[in-house]
């Protein structure tokens, strides 16, 4: 099921960017990769308490890493 809500999700433009997890179900990395969908997967509850809005996260699944950065200015 959920690889199905991703693909619609993706098919209506609101998919997101990137997925970034704890530890990911198969089922939605599946879903990830159908849709063409960075998903880095196993990284550190720290990453995800992220909550400033002048927080940039990049993602690099090629090479699975995951880059918070404060905005300057």
């Amino acid at each position: 099921m959920a690889s199905y809500v991703i693909c619609q999700l993706k098919t209506k433009g609101l998919a997101p960017v990137a997925m970034i997890n704890i530890r990911s179900e198969p089922i939605v990395a599946v879903g990830a990769i159908i849709s063409g969908i960075p998903l880095v997967d196993r990284v550190t509850e720290e990453i995800l308490q992220v909550e400033s809005a002048t927080v940039v996260v990049e993602v690099d699944a090629d090479r699975e890493l995951v880059r918070v950065s404060e905005l300057i200015g």
